[in-house]
């Protein structure tokens, strides 16, 4: 549920955020995810889950904390 309200809130990012960090986070591929757990969780891969959990948000949040500490 953590990786469909990180596709979810995504959504409220603003376009020129997203197009300015486009080259370091898949937003539209973090969008996807959110519609594929939303719409279609019973046929989601587990395999797929774990690696995003282990290995993409891990990036996000080094992302995110990047970018809080640049903007502090």
């Amino acid at each position: 549920m953590s990786i469909m309200q990180i596709g979810e809130l995504s959504v409220n990012l603003s376009e020129d955020f997203k197009d300015a960090t486009r080259k370091h986070i898949p937003w539209s591929l973090i969008k996807g995810m959110r519609n594929h757990f939303a719409h279609g969780y019973a046929m989601m891969n587990k395999d797929d889950i774990w690696e995003t959990a282990v290995k993409d948000i891990p990036n996000v949040l080094s992302f995110c904390n990047q970018l809080i500490t640049d903007n502090s």
